[in-house]
């Protein structure tokens, strides 16, 4: 045995913290470069590569021939390996090939279970594609590569690059690509891509570059996994680089890519609650809102939010809100459709709305100020042929910007960030990116690539254009970027949308499908797998649904996605409904839970994001992450953990009342109500009412909790529990409020110490005007700053006040302990001396005690808003406050 150091115990001691320390040996006819969790054998022989993790082996290439190459239409494969070279991190070989000149592969653990494979053929500028065989067992199922159900034909190539069945969706399509040939051509508009793959043995696999290439995922060799990419004009191009990540639990996997890659973009934690938009704000008769005209359909969708009790979150102005060609002409608002943009903006601020806006790198319009002709007079636009600037779905020409110029980029950059920082924008919605991109070979761009190198590469060109622009404008990071388009590496800059979801078909012209949902609920679990963490669908299809129950239940869904956005063609409105009735009362009451569970879950899907943003564990995870091991999970697509505690299986069938549910190993309760349980592994038939997404805990301490709350009433029981998110206060009957800065560090201090907000659902307090928030009061300002809860009532009302300095300085004083576990509109003696039913009834289930209930906003002898201060039953850290 003859062993070659690759780095000697010196080199350890010298390397820095987190580096792989591999160590090379040979093993008769075998090569092995080894590091603590890993190992890469090789075949020296005839080279071929084997990786295995501490248990064995994961996978291993082709031994008919792995690594391939091919020039002037014949592939070249690699043959004995003839000598080879230590370097400090790997090994670098010297490989024959069948044309006689030799090869180059260099290994490198980049981590200890990160092993980089680059292979460099000889003459690589004459080369025409690159690629490897992999042996993959029938047992083998393969994750991820795109969010698409299947590739399909398109339309029409090269006009209409949509695939057919984007259009019309059919029930085809699981987790596992296997059978599958998948094109690394990013098409629209399910345009979430990665030469990425993980599989059920326990690695992945990701191909570096931009190169347009194929996976054959065992369609042509049933137990082959091929792919091949087409070489191009650039070093990075003319050899094949590939990494191998050794798990075997795909969050690992997940880890060690993003790790490569960069880390997820993590928006701020408004971005958290549910988003609503239109396709199009129709120009025409103003509407006031605050005694300022407005867009009517702007004014119709925030006064109906406050009548009907919806909370505020994030309003997107989508296309066209611009003036000019294709409403995208110039950089400011088209004050015909959108009059009096400021008073319109500054409106919805003062009601909590957090504000975004469309963008692309569509450059439109042909009158001078436009964005078009600019572009075209400074050199700014992509190749091919030069015609006046006119942006169409179908005709364009001239209108696609030439991100690979670092001029062009910065001019774009520029504007794109004045314009938000001039309105307070504080996301964008960024479209397009992978339509009419000009990718023939003959399509030479700014920095020299061909279109073909450039296609695959175009969504994240702009996707950094538009993250500057909004980093420029917001500094603090207080902003989102959600994208339709992305490729390798663009997670790291935002969060991702799933594209045109149909709700009916043939854009729209055609009936109503459920198959829509069905194609997102799989997208969302194939983005997991992608390291795209944050993901979300146009609730209710792009193309709007024609059936009520499928906006339902989409509803449902997306209050379990990364991000809840309700939009699209059509009003996608309860209120204003496609369907009968058209005031459909029990959409609006479906519309108003799933969009309050968003303010009520917050803080929990904050703090899945944050474990995306920090190894890019996806918040929407396949069961398959749960628990390898078992091959009920292995192809589960229609049940995942949302989050790390909470399980759902949501129901996509259009008259669907009941639908069979997994149960992992383990214990498991409902959500909705906790009495319910269930112990895996197992499957149980539970009922599905329209208004009910089938949600499942993990029996954790931390979920026994949560559903204790739930117990209360949450969405579930009674309606009188609301609990409350960061800088929000839902409250059921009322519409979420915002809370001033100040505020907001009170309520998160109060969530902290585990405090809890109620509403009994009286009709007499079902005021659509109602907001809460929690402030400094009276004389409690010193006794417990920010800790007194009041309510901060419509403008005739006085201003509320602390009457009771005991009641505040016991909060202050034991802020861990107590909870506010009602708030109710009673008589003012009845409140101090006897409590009320409902409290009491919250303090025999909890075992807690009365000790003061804190009056706040008397009006007329009438506590306006009172709430109950009550400890937990220690009698004696109660009687050691009560002395002190």
């Amino acid at each position: 045995m003859r062993r070659i150091p690759v780095l000697l115990a010196l080199l350890a001691l010298a390397a820095p913290a987190g580096a792989a320390v591999a160590e090379a040996e040979r093993r008769g006819a075998r090569l092995r470069l080894a590091t603590a969790a890993a190992a890469a054998e090789v075949d020296l022989a005839r080279y071929r590569l084997r990786v295995l993790g501490r248990h064995g082996l994961l996978s291993a290439e082709h031994r008919a021939g792995g690594v391939f190459y091919e020039r002037a239409g014949a592939p070249h494969h690699l043959g004995r390996v003839r000598a080879t070279a230590p370097r400090e991190d790997g090994v670098v070989l010297t490989v024959d090939t069948d044309e006689g000149a030799a090869a180059s592969v260099t290994l490198v653990w980049l981590t200890p279970r990160t092993l980089e494979v680059t292979v460099e053929p000889p003459e690589p500028a004459t080369l025409s594609a690159v690629g490897d065989r992999w042996r993959s067992p029938r047992s083998e199922a393969i994750y991820g590569l795109t969010e698409r159900l299947r590739d399909s034909p398109p339309i029409a190539d090269g006009v209409i690059d949509i695939p057919m069945e984007d259009v019309k969706p059919a029930p085809v399509g699981s987790l596992d690509r296997r059978s599958e040939t998948v094109a690394m051509y990013v098409r629209p508009t399910f345009s979430l891509y990665a030469p990425f793959y993980q599989s059920s043995r326990g690695y992945g696999l990701a191909v570096a570059g931009t190169a347009i290439g194929l996976f054959d995922v065992a369609a042509s060799d049933l137990q082959t996994l091929a792919f091949r990419f087409e070489a191009g004009t650039t070093p990075e191009s003319q050899r094949l680089r590939f990494h191998v990540f050794v798990g075997p639990e795909h969050a690992t996997i997940l880890d060690e890519y993003t790790r490569l890659t960069g880390r997820p973009f993590v928006p701020p934690a408004w971005a958290f609650l549910h988003w609503r938009w239109r396709d199009t704000l129709d120009a025409g008769p103003p509407a006031l809102l605050d005694g300022v005209a407005m867009n009517a359909e702007v004014v119709d969708d925030v006064t109906m939010y406050e009548a009907l009790g919806i909370p505020p979150g994030v309003y997107h102005f989508d296309r066209p809100v611009l003036p000019g060609e294709y409403g995208f002409a110039r950089w400011a608002w088209d004050e015909t459709r959108l009059p009096n943009p400021d008073a319109m903006l500054a409106a919805l601020r003062r009601r909590g709305y957090r504000i975004m806006t469309f963008s692309a790198t569509w450059q439109c319009g042909a009158e001078p100020g436009d964005n078009g002709l600019e572009a075209q007079m400074l050199g700014f636009l992509a190749p091919g042929p030069v015609a006046t600037p006119h942006c169409a779905d179908v005709g364009g020409t001239s209108f696609i910007l030439d991100v690979t110029s670092p001029a062009a980029r910065a001019w774009w950059r520029d504007q794109v960030a004045a314009f938000v920082q001039r309105y307070g924008i504080d996301g964008i919605k960024l479209d397009r990116g992978e339509e009419h991109i000009p990718s023939a070979a003959t399509d030479v761009w700014a920095d020299g690539r061909t279109g073909r190198e450039v296609h695959n590469a175009y969504p994240d060109l702009q996707t950094q254009i538009h993250y500057d622009a909004l980093a420029a404008a917001h500094p603090d990071g207080d902003f989102v970027l959600l994208s339709r388009a992305g490729y390798t590496g663009t997670p790291r800059l935002t969060v991702f949308w799933g594209g045109d979801i149909p709700g009916s078909e043939t854009f729209g012209s055609g009936p109503g499908t459920d198959l829509g949902l069905r194609s997102a609920i799989i997208s969302q679990l194939r983005a997991a797998f992608l390291g795209a963490p944050i993901w979300g669908s146009d609730t209710g299809g792009y193309y709007q649904f024609k059936d009520r129950e499928a906006f339902a239940r989409w509803l449902e869904f997306s209050a379990f996605s990364g991000i809840m956005e309700i939009g699209g063609t059509g009003t996608h409105a309860p209120w204003d409904m496609p369907t009968a009735p058209r005031h459909d009362d029990e959409m609006i009451a479906i519309y108003r839970k799933y969009a309050t569970l968003r303010v009520t879950l917050q803080d929990y899907i904050v703090a899945a994001a944050r474990e995306a943003g920090a190894s890019g564990m996806p918040i929407a995870r396949p069961l398959v992450f749960l628990d390898r091991r078992d091959p009920k999970l292995r192809d589960l697509w229609d049940q995942y953990l949302f989050g790390p505690d909470l399980m759902v299986a949501p129901v996509w069938k259009v008259g669907e009342r009941r639908r069979p549910v997994y149960f992992p190993r383990g214990k498991w309760r409902s959500y909705w109500d906790p009495t319910r349980r269930w112990r895996g592994p197992r499957t149980a038939m539970v009922d599905a009412p329209l208004d009910t997404i089938r949600c499942s805990c993990a029996a954790t301490r931390r979920c026994r909790r949560r559903a204790a709350r739930l117990a209360d009433g949450e969405a579930g029981g009674s309606s009188r529990v609301r609990t409350y998110g960061p800088g929000l206060v839902s409250l059921e009957g009322y519409p979420a409020a915002p809370l001033t800065a100040a505020s907001r560090d009170a309520v998160r201090r109060l969530v902290l110490c585990g405090w809890r907000v109620t509403q009994d659902d009286r009709p007499a307090l079902r005021s659509p005007v109602a907001r809460w928030s929690v402030e400094d009061a009276g004389a409690a300002r010193a006794a417990a700053p920010a800790l007194a809860i009041v309510g901060e009532l419509p403008a005739q009302d006085p201003v509320p006040v602390a009457d009771d300095q005991l009641g505040a300085a016991l909060m202050a004083r034991r802020g861990a302990a107590f909870r506010v576990v009602h708030v109710t509109r009673v008589d003012v003696a009845q409140a101090v001396l006897h409590g009320d039913r409902a409290g009491a009834r919250e303090r025999r289930g909890r075992r807690v005690r009365l000790v003061h209930h804190l009056p706040v906003g008397v009006k007329c002898g009438e506590v306006q808003r009172h709430v109950g201060a009550e400890v937990v039953h220690e009698p004696l850290r109660l009687v050691l406050d009560l002395l002190l």
